[in-house]
């Protein structure tokens, strides 16, 4: 499996599980390799030095413009794990940009923030199941599916001490061709739709 790539100003995970972090220095962000996948910063992850956006592998990077991919750049991953402790980035999938996931997707946001979160990928279909849970976190919009790709599974969002715009079960101008299931705890939000936006829930 590749390492973490950047192109342009969207950096992709190729399937390795990694951990977004706020950084040393005010508006900076960290991007680490989580080795054992446990979503937790220790001894044996790795901050990755990502060379092209703003900053250095000090004290961090701006990537408050940046898109954060669990999967690749036009190619597949098995399954896919973001952990996101704190920082700042733009939009974050847990698929691919017209890659696809195989497995399941897993974002798990504890501290950050956000503009929209998305359980599945940019074109990028999930042929399994999408996780995304958030707590303490400041994002403006969740989907539980992608943007104009398909899970094939249930997409799952679950938020716990949240202030959002939007909770959407399903995709936008996506399908989801499972369930969508959306369980809300001591957070607030404006509007929440266990559907789609503009993209259908249920194979038939």
């Amino acid at each position: 499996v590749s390492e973490i790539t950047v192109n342009g100003t969207e950096i992709f995970a190729n399937g390795n599980a990694i951990i977004i972090a706020k950084g040393p220095t005010s508006g900076k962000t960290f991007i680490y390799l989580d080795t054992n996948s446990n979503g937790v910063i220790d001894s044996g992850d790795i901050g990755k030095d990502l060379v092209t956006p703003p900053g250095d592998p000090i004290s961090g990077y701006d990537l408050s413009g940046y898109t954060i991919y669990g999967g690749g750049y036009l190619q597949s991953s098995s399954s896919t794990k973001i952990a996101m402790l704190g920082g700042n980035v733009d939009l974050i999938y847990g698929s691919g940009y017209f890659g696809k996931v195989t497995g399941d997707t897993n974002v798990t946001i504890k501290g950050g923030t956000a503009t929209a979160v998305y359980g599945g990928g940019e074109h990028g279909n999930v042929d399994g199941n999408t996780n995304v849970t958030l707590s303490s976190c400041t994002i403006k919009h969740v989907f539980g599916g992608g943007w104009c790709s398909t899970v094939t599974g249930n997409t799952n969002v679950t938020l716990s001490g949240v202030n959002i715009t939007d909770v959407i079960g399903g995709g936008n101008g996506g399908d989801v061709n499972g369930n969508t299931n959306v369980t809300i705890g001591s957070s607030n939000a404006r509007f929440v739709f266990g559907g789609g936006d503009f993209g259908n829930v249920g194979k038939d």
